[in-house]
């Protein structure tokens, strides 16, 4: 649903997160905002990685996770190169155009449920002052 607000509305929402989640349509224009998108390895649902067997939802396949974050970036003008993170995930975050930040997580665990630290990974984006362009 975040991803269907962002693109029906533009200008609206200054930010999402997608937490286990792809969209479920295609989004051609866009004002940039900040987004976070968090996923998990090994989730039965999702299609990590471009290149393996992608997932279908009643004959609706699915975009990758990879294919997710790299419309994002090229929707929210986003710079080449991500500042890198390791934790609990592997996160990168990328500075865009206007200052918008995309942030992309991947937890090396399994299954479809919320990440047990996801909330303060969203909170701290959304409460950082935004980035510069590189």
């Amino acid at each position: 649903m975040a991803y269907r607000l962002a693109c029906d509305l533009p200008g609206v929402l200054a930010g999402f997160a997608a937490v286990e989640a792809v969209p479920a349509i295609d989004c051609a224009r866009l004002r940039p905002l900040d987004v976070e998108i968090i996923a998990q390895r090994h989730d039965r649902y999702l299609t990590i990685r471009n290149g393996l067997a992608r997932k279908s939802m009643e004959g609706w396949v699915e975009p990758t996770v990879q294919a997710t974050v790299r419309t994002w970036r090229r929707l929210d003008g986003c710079g080449p190169r991500p500042v890198v993170r390791h934790g609990t995930a592997t996160v990168k975050t990328w500075a865009c155009a206007d200052g918008t930040r995309l942030q992309y997580a991947l937890y090396s665990g399994g299954g479809h449920r919320w990440p047990p630290d996801a909330t303060p990974l969203i909170a701290r984006l959304f409460a950082t002052p935004r980035l510069r362009r590189v």
